[in-house]
């Protein structure tokens, strides 16, 4: 799947023991891409297997997958931490709200306990008032895509 050059590797956390690894992809936007600013778009979440030196693909859950049956639209913002053999991550999802009184669409996040083998939320754990949170509240800096 990574063969596109333009698709990131933003955040990845490894389970216990090291041998699966859950990546938070993202693909730049060339939309909205000018010369003083680049925007991104979540792409997928990719679980990864560790045999020996290669990482192999277990499952990917892509934009279009994750967005599901929701009429919002949402993505995945960050990754916290997971555990391979529950399937079951923390992540902070992002979600548009529907438009206020004056047509303007909001961006929502919170943290979720996340099943990544049958795609679902589990629980919210916790609603952000902002994207530069940690599940506990603190803040946590701003991430900057390489390249």
């Amino acid at each position: 799947m990574k063969s596109d050059p333009n698709i990131i590797t933003l955040d990845e956390v490894l389970a216990s023991g090291g041998a699966d690894k859950l990546s938070l992809r993202i693909v730049e936007d060339p939309d909205a891409a000018d010369a003083d600013w680049r925007g991104f778009d979540f792409h997928s979440l990719v679980w990864e297997v560790r045999q020996f030196d290669l990482w192999f693909e277990k499952l990917s859950i892509t934009a279009a997958d994750f967005q599901g049956g929701s009429t919002l639209c949402r993505w995945v913002n960050a990754l916290y931490r997971w555990d391979a053999t529950s399937g079951i991550g923390i992540i902070q999802v992002g979600q548009e709200t529907l438009p206020d009184a004056q047509g303007v669409v909001w961006a929502q996040y919170s943290w979720c306990e996340w099943d990544l083998r049958s795609n679902q939320e589990v629980a919210v754990l916790r609603m952000c008032k902002s994207p530069f949170e940690n599940p506990d509240g603190t803040k946590r800096a701003p991430r900057i895509a390489p390249g």
